[in-house]
């Protein structure tokens, strides 16, 4: 049997588990940190790694022997030993930051160089101490730093070096040089020994455990206990009056370069040549370069403020072991280096694992001892595991059979279907007792729980069984390669992808705390079982799209759902919610390598590949070993994150830094930079950020910049949170204000004067359209004037002149009538009616404002001018009260009636023609109806030469906003109506 760490218990909260924040419980071995090394192909200036310090909160400072440079967890960045040489990059052998702030660094060939903001002090030179070589730099409790160099100890008081010549020099190999006495005194060693200082006083300290050789370290830890290096070990001092008792440490080798004590309380030594001892609870234990550390040369130790311990090699660059959120359980604990199957735990507490091709295994009480299956080879493959009601577990193997341990022995039963093509796959005792056993070739049953020949029930025979689960219901879940059984009550139904599942072939089924059922398939990710519905959950919100082969409860609220890429964490509301569709997405967090995996595979070839045990852990079956949670005293818990935005760039230019930036009008892109302070897990911090004035809400991001382009013209403030994955997000916000400036054009005083402008051009444009349409007017009424003075200076004399010739002609024929008087009578009326006409058409011209009388005024006037002949064949009639009309309204009414009489005459041939003349309330209808021959109106009216014509009875009737209506045919006479409403304003021709 192999001794292991005990075994795992009870797991704290997520935001533990992600940071690693705990101590290492008693019996953590040295294998279960996590290690991570840096070298020069990762930005560190050399391997040559001599001291660790950090600023509270703040990056690791490493010095090297190629220079000072700061360190996230992520980059290198140099950093100048002295703000006042450009070039100051000579190595660092110590660096101290001092309870105030400042930073001391202890050169190797310029002395103590003292930086206080941005100002720095070569304290060496200063006191006339050139090129001194620096060993190691401490600051005791009254802030005094002191500093071993090459040519003795000094103590710097208030930037004055006091130099302790008598007590030798420091060779280059004893960096630990000081450690408080617990007095008020400080212990030292030097060349010369170990001495103490008290008071100003220095009195050499004898040990009796001279064997040891020199002594080349001392160190007081955090319980008082006092720790010395030697050539060959190291002592455990203990103050006893004036004196110290030296106690050997057992099992540590020497030489002893530098010593630590972590917040757990063991004691750490690092060696020239022996890698690193450590002292704890369990006793010493040891780590080199046989086991994977880089050098054997240990330079420095630190532990940082998230309780990482660092080394510094001689040639081996920076290194970091991490306690993590899982613990690996493989070859370096003891466990076969084989595949693991499955684990399931007895009511005992014990710890059954197994594996494919080792066998069996047990873990009780903290021991693992392999099983050995009667009638089965030691390298039986593992294939199922299940406890029954009594306490008993179930072992079922590939093809040998299925085994039962009952806690005295071992009993084999055969189920008369073994062979190398048919193998157990999974193993369920339900809560009745039953047994069943589910194989390649379908699922037996024993009612009695225990396997005999003839006393299987076959249920869905030919069907490859690939997990059993008994739901909350105590219905019989059965995973298959064509879909999901499900048994109740003796019925059985089948769901397939057309339900719901997002692929056939089911690889897990699990039940939470909740009672909700989860479904692993082929097609990746998870489905959830509900109601005898399948839901599937998309992928890609924060789930993965990977085969999930369980999917455990820790009752803390959290589910771990273990896949092929690693074991993911989800808050398990979030989970029910986005099932229900009440959630777009779930904060998941990824478990891998970096968090104590040997292997990011997890597996699912056997049944369970996890448990929760009884107290609370965790376990997961991977292609390394096992991984499990454990117990973890929260005694140093960390706070969030603090974020901080590093640089904004305008256009890819870094801006000076500064809390306020302006945005050149005309600049696209503004990016921020921010980052968070996490040693530990710097790659899985989470950030959201927001642009107030721009940002409906918070963005969230893994990336460590945001960009935005083209801003509008205004001021915003950015604000950036960060969080470890599934922890609070930190009430802190880093913020910058913004202030994005407009271009010439868009500031509010030129908008405004462009806008006056524009109206004032708009004003002047528009004055100047009405007073070139005033003088089109002007030029078109000057010219129909024109024609109207030429008209009645010419054509109107002209026809006044006939008149008064045909009078005079008809005044001498008068005593005599003939046939020429009375053509000539007729003559003289056509003359008349011309001079009328030509009237209207210089009324026409003027525009129809002269006053006018009554309608039935203007008709019979009209119709008495045509002649004789129309004053015999035409009847005017008047219906309802007659009103007033504008003149434009009369004259055009006048002009239609007038050519409807004068077409009627001269194409029908009528008997009689009839106007009438109706004045209604809100319209007035003029109609001209003849007996004569009738026409077929055209069905659009045709414009005829000369100035009469129906196209200008239309227009005229248009003008004035009426309706003109033909109504004729052939050998019925014409009725011609115009209707018009009553004008209630003076209208514009």
């Amino acid at each position: 049997m192999t001794a292991i760490p005990r075994a795992p218990i009870r797991l704290s909260s997520i935001a533990f588990l992600v940071a690693g924040l705990w101590a290492a419980p008693a019996g953590r071995a040295l294998s279960e940190y996590h290690k991570q090394v840096w070298q020069v192909e990762d930005g560190l200036p050399q391997g040559n790694v001599r001291a660790i310090c950090q600023r509270r909160g703040g990056p690791l400072l490493v010095a090297t022997g190629a220079g000072l440079v700061t360190f996230d967890g992520l980059h290198f960045a140099s950093m100048k030993v002295d703000e006042r040489d450009e070039f100051a990059n000579e190595p660092v052998n110590a660096v101290l930051v001092a309870r105030s702030g400042d930073l001391w660094i202890g050169t190797d060939d310029r002395g103590v160089i003292h930086r206080s903001g941005d100002r720095s002090v070569n304290v060496s030179e200063s006191a006339g101490l050139a090129q001194e070589r620096v060993r190691s730099l401490y600051e005791d409790e009254s802030g005094v730093v002191w500093a071993a160099t090459h040519t003795g100890i000094e103590r710097i008081v208030n930037g004055k070096v006091e130099f302790l010549g008598a007590l030798g020099v420091v060779p280059g190999d004893v960096t630990t040089n000081f450690a408080p006495d617990g007095r008020g005194g400080m212990l030292i060693v030097t060349s010369k020994g170990l001495f103490q200082w008290t008071a100003g006083r220095v009195r050499p300290v004898h040990l009796r455990n001279a064997g040891g050789g020199a002594i080349t370290a001392i160190y007081r830890d955090r319980a008082g206990r006092v720790w010395a290096g030697t050539q060959r070990g190291a002592l455990q001092l203990t103050s006893q009056g004036s004196t110290f008792i030296d106690q050997p440490v057992p099992g540590v080798h020497g030489p002893v370069h530098v010593i630590l004590s972590d917040r757990s309380g063991d004691v750490w030594f690092g060696t020239r040549g022996h890698g690193l001892c450590r002292l704890s609870s369990d006793g010493m234990a040891h780590w080199t370069h046989a086991e994977g550390l880089g050098d054997d040369m240990i330079r420095s130790l630190y532990e940082d403020n998230e309780g990482n311990l660092w080394v510094g090699m001689l040639s081996g660059g920076l290194g970091r072991w991490r306690q993590t959120a899982l613990v690996p359980f493989g070859l370096p604990e003891g466990f076969p280096n084989s595949l693991a199957s499955a684990v399931a735990e007895d009511r005992g507490g014990d710890l059954w694992l197994g594996t494919w091709g080792e066998g069996l295994f047990r873990l009780r009480h903290g021991r693992l001892e392999p099983i050995m299956l009667p009638g089965a080879p030691r390298q039986a493959q593992i294939r199922a595991l299940c406890e029954d009601p009594r306490g008993g577990i179930w072992i079922g193997t590939w093809y040998d059979g299925v085994f039962h341990f009952d806690g005295q022995k071992m009993v084999r039963y055969l189920t008369g279907t073994e062979s190398y093509s048919n193998a157990v796959s999974a193993l369920l005792v339900d809560r009745s007792g039953s047994l069943w056993v589910g194989t390649y070739m379908g699922l037996l049953k024993y009612q009695h729980g225990v396997p005999g020949a003839g006393t299987a029930e076959v249920l869905v025979p030919g069907k490859m069984i690939t997990a059993l689960r008994e739901a909350p219901s105590g219905d019989i879940l059965a995973g298959t390669s064509q879909g999901l059984y499900v048994l109740h009550q003796g019925f059985m139904s089948l769901l397939t992808r057309k339900d719901g599942l997002s692929h056939d072939t089911v690889i897990s089924l699990s039940v939470d705390g909740m009672g909700a059922i989860w479904v692993g398939t082929k097609a990746g990710g998870i489905d959830r079982l509900a109601g005898g519905r399948v839901t599937r959950l998309p992928s890609g919100a924060g789930l993965p799209n990977l085969p999930v082969y369980s999917v455990l409860d820790d009752g803390h609220g959290f589910l771990w759902l273990a896949s092929t890429r690693g074991v993911y964490m989800v808050p398990r509301s979030q989970l029910h919610e986005f099932s229900e569709g009440r959630r777009a997405s779930v904060d998941s967090t990824r478990l891998a390598r970096g968090e104590g995996m040997r292997s990011s595979e997890c597996v699912g070839n056997s049944q369970p590949p996890a448990t929760v045990t009884r107290d609370g852990a965790l376990w997961f079956a991977t292609a390394r070993g096992f991984v499990h949670t454990r117990e973890r005293s929260p005694i140093h818990s960390l706070e969030p994150p603090l974020p901080r935005i590093s640089r904004v760039d305008i256009d890819r230019t870094p801006l000076p830094e500064g809390r306020t930036y302006r945005v050149p009008a005309g600049k696209l892109d503004i990016q921020f930079h921010f980052d968070a302070m996490r040693l530990s897990t710097p790659e899985q911090l989470q950030f959201r950020y927001k642009l107030e004035g721009y940002d409906a809400d918070w963005t969230s991001t893994r990336a460590r910049f945001a960009l935005y382009r083209r801003l509008s013209p205004g001021r915003y403030r950015f604000l950036v949170g960060a969080r470890d994955p599934g922890g609070e997000w930190a009430q802190h916000t880093a913020a910058a204000d913004v202030e994005q400036l407009p271009f010439l054009y868009q500031r509010w005083w030129f908008q405004g004067l462009a806008l006056a402008s524009l109206a004032g051009v708009l004003a002047l444009v528009v004055r100047w359209r009405v007073a070139a349409a005033r003088a089109r007017v002007a030029l078109v009424l000057d010219e129909r004037n024109r024609i109207a003075r030429e008209w009645h200076d010419t054509l109107m004399a002209d026809f006044a002149a006939i008149s008064w010739q045909l009078e005079a002609t008809q005044n001498r024929l008068a005593d005599a009538p003939s046939e020429a008087a009375q053509a000539l009578d007729l003559t003289q009326n056509m003359v008349k009616h011309c001079q009328a006409e030509a009237r209207r058409i210089i009324w026409d011209l003027r525009g129809g404002q002269e006053p006018v009388g009554l309608l039935s005024e203007e008709l019979s006037k009209t119709l008495c001018t045509m002649g004789p002949r129309v004053e015999r064949e035409t009847h005017l009639a008047v219906e309802g009260d007659e009103t007033p009309l504008p003149p434009i309204f009369v004259h055009h009414l006048v002009c239609i009636g007038q050519e409807a009489v004068n077409n009627a005459l001269r194409h029908a041939s009528p008997h009689r023609v009839n106007i009438q003349v109706a004045f209604f309330s809100d319209h007035i209808t003029l109609a001209i109806q003849d007996d004569g021959k009738g026409f077929e109106p055209p069905r659009a009216p045709q414009a005829t030469p000369g100035h009469f014509g129906l196209a200008v009875m239309h227009e005229r009737a248009r003008k004035i906003g009426a309706n003109l209506k033909i109504d004729s045919a052939p050998g019925s006479g014409t009725t011609i109506t115009v209707e018009v409403g009553a004008p209630v304003a003076r209208p514009t021709t």
